[in-house]
C-alpha cells in the first residue's frame, strides 16, 4: 500500500508554482502521513455506510436509519478533527493530555485554531494532466488551485458536530406527538456528505513549519488515501 511522505520545494517564480521532489521525509514524517491517510479510508468506509442508508440499500426502518446517519457524521467530524490533530503532531502542545485525553470535535477546533489558526484542510483542484500527489523523483507539477465552494468549512465542521449530538436524542416531545416527519434530515445528511467528500477528495494540510501535507483520499493503486509532503515555497 503506497503512502510513501517525500519531502518537495516550490521552485522558481519564472513558472506559476512549480514543484520538484528532493528527498524522502524523517520516518516520522511518514509515520504521521500514514496514520493521516488511515484516517481518511476509514471516514470513507463511513460514508460508504451512510450512502448505502440514504439509498435504502440495506433494510433498516427510517428512523433507525437517521439516527445511524446522524451517529456516523458525529464520528466523522471527530475523525477529521483527529486527523488534524495527527497532521500537526510537529506541533508541541498537541502531544500533551490537554490533546491526548480528549476526543471531541469542537474542542479540537478551537484548540488548533488557538495554535496554528491555518490548521483544516484546504481542498484543491487536480491540475489537469499530471497525478495529484508527485512519486517521481525530480518531477515538476503545477500547483493545484483552491476548492473556493461547496465543501465543509471549519465553522460548519463545529455546527455539524452539534447537530449530530443534539439528534443523538428521540427529540422533543412536541415532536413525537406531531409525528415529525424525518425526509428534511436525510436531506441534511446526504448534503452533508457531499460537502465532506469535496473537503477531503484532494487537499493540502499547511502545517505550522510552512511545509505541506498533500492528500488525495483514493490516490493509491487500490483505491485508498494517499499522500506526501511538500515544503514551504522558497525564493531563487
Amino acid at each position: 500500500m503506497l503512502r510513501r511522505a517525500r519531502k518537495h520545494s516550490f521552485g522558481p517564480a519564472s513558472l506559476a508554482c512549480l514543484l520538484g521532489i528532493f528527498a524522502m521525509a524523517e520516518d516520522k514524517s511518514l509515520t504521521a502521513i500514514e496514520r493521516y491517510c488511515s484516517i481518511i479510508d476509514e471516514i470513507k468506509f463511513r460514508i460508504q455506510w451512510i450512502k448505502k442508508i440514504i439509498h435504502a440499500e440495506i433494510s433498516i426502518a427510517e428512523t433507525i436509519g437517521r439516527d445511524a446517519g446522524f451517529l456516523e457524521l458525529r464520528m466523522i467530524c471527530e475523525l477529521i478533527a483527529f486527523g488534524c490533530l495527527i497532521a500537526h503532531g510537529d506541533i508541541k502542545e498537541t502531544r500533551s493530555g490537554k490533546f491526548t485525553g480528549k476526543y471531541q470535535a469542537d474542542f479540537f477546533v478551537k484548540a488548533l485554531s488557538a495554535l496554528h489558526p491555518d490548521f483544516y484542510p484546504k481542498p484543491m483542484l487536480p491540475a489537469p494532466g499530471q497525478e495529484p500527489i508527485p512519486t517521481r523523483v525530480c518531477a515538476i507539477l503545477r500547483s493545484p488551485a483552491p476548492r473556493t465552494s461547496g465543501f465543509l468549512t471549519k465553522s460548519e465542521l463545529t455546527t455539524l458536530y452539534h447537530a449530530c449530538g443534539e439528534r443523538m436524542h428521540r427529540g422533543y416531545l412536541r415532536d413525537i406527538l406531531n409525528h415529525k416527519r424525518i425526509e428534511g434530515e436525510f436531506s441534511m445528511i446526504g448534503k452533508s456528505v457531499d460537502k465532506i467528500v469535496r473537503l477531503l477528495d484532494y487537499h493540502r494540510i499547511t502545517l505550522i513549519s510552512g511545509e505541506e501535507i498533500w492528500c488525495a483520499a483514493a490516490g493509491g493503486p487500490n483505491n485508498e488515501a494517499f499522500a506526501a509532503q511538500v515544503s514551504a515555497p522558497r525564493r531563487v
